[in-house]
């Protein structure tokens, strides 16, 4: 279970105008959403693929975490991927991303990212995004996987959902990335219990 780190914060990071413009394009972005989303079918998970931008931060923590929660289960049987819709290159995360992580038990070191065709997304079971537009472009990209493609928020209890978006911390201090892995976290732990209730994957 995670624990939100003590971390100080000398920058305010984040500022007050980069804090409205999230959440008017949250709230928009949970309206369209919502409004043509089918609650996740949870059968059987024997392959999840996590999506962000550069794959770095948000679906690299998301991987490396989910990896954490389910090692110490016996009978998990389970794929954990993760890429980045613009990933030209293989690119280390960042330092502070790393230091952060150590604080929810995660070591990122060794990640490198990767680029959508580098995983084997189109026999992925499920597919978990971190932003609205990254559904959008997930889903134009492969129409065949629209049905299992889903923003990580949408496993978070209330009122954590409403958030939709889970904005990358890149380059915005250790305060930023502590919120933001706090709130993958907390979506990456409601998944796994709502799958562990549904008695399906990890067999």
């Amino acid at each position: 279970m995670f624990r939100l780190p003590n971390i100080s914060n000398p920058q305010r990071v984040p500022k007050i105008k980069r804090l409205l413009r999230r959440s008017a394009l949250s709230l928009k972005d949970f309206a369209r959403y919502h409004v043509n989303r089918k609650m996740p079918h949870l059968g059987k998970m024997e392959h999840i693929v996590f999506v962000c931008q550069g794959n770095v931060c948000r679906s690299a923590f998301a991987e490396y975490y989910l990896k954490s929660v389910i090692s110490n289960m016996s009978n998990m049987s389970i794929l954990v991927e993760s890429c980045g819709l613009d990933v030209t290159r293989e690119t280390l995360s960042p330092p502070d991303a790393v230091q952060v992580a150590k604080f929810f038990g995660v070591d990122l070191k060794t990640h490198r990212s990767k680029g959508i065709l580098s995983t084997g997304i189109q026999t992925a079971d499920m597919v978990i995004a971190m932003e609205y537009q990254h559904v959008v472009r997930l889903r134009n990209m492969f129409p065949e996987l629209a049905q299992k493609i889903y923003l990580l928020s949408a496993f978070a209890p209330l009122p954590y959902r409403l958030t939709c978006n889970i904005y990358d911390p890149f380059g915005l201090g250790e305060a930023e990335l502590a919120s933001c892995f706090s709130q993958v976290a907390r979506a990456v732990d409601s998944l796994n219990r709502q799958l562990i209730m549904k008695g399906k994957g990890y067999e």
